[in-house]
């Protein structure tokens, strides 16, 4: 198992504290494309080995090979377009605080002040 647990985090100013488990499933899975205050969610891939396998094991239900397959899959059918991966917690912190509707996830020894973790509600 994986020594830090992951966690959903969004910019530090979203107007939100929590979503259930099958919201972060579709919102990740490019099945539910807006936040609950109707803006459109920009979804955040962390590219970070040890936080893809967590997040994709915990939350999504499918291993990070699935995830990936599943993506291309969308990508390839022309049905949609990708979501952003980028490779590194300090990354994707720098990405979320510039982009107030971004989603993601970091271990959450990862965390600061840039950041709000979002309670995930089974």
């Amino acid at each position: 198992m994986f020594a830090q647990p992951c966690v959903v985090v969004a910019n530090a100013s979203k107007q939100i504290d929590g979503l259930t488990a099958y919201e972060v499933e579709r919102i990740f899975l490019g099945k539910m494309k807006r936040w609950p205050d109707g803006r459109v969610v920009d979804v955040v891939y962390n590219e970070e080995k040890a936080s893809q396998i967590a997040f994709s094991e915990h939350y999504l239900n499918r291993s990070w090979r699935q995830v990936a397959t599943y993506w291309r899959k969308k990508l390839y059918s022309g049905r949609s377009m990708l979501p952003v991966f980028i490779d590194g917690h300090e990354q994707v912190k720098e990405y979320l605080a510039s982009h107030p509707d971004a989603i993601s996830y970091l271990d959450s020894d990862e965390l600061d002040p840039r950041v709000k973790v979002i309670k995930v509600e089974p």
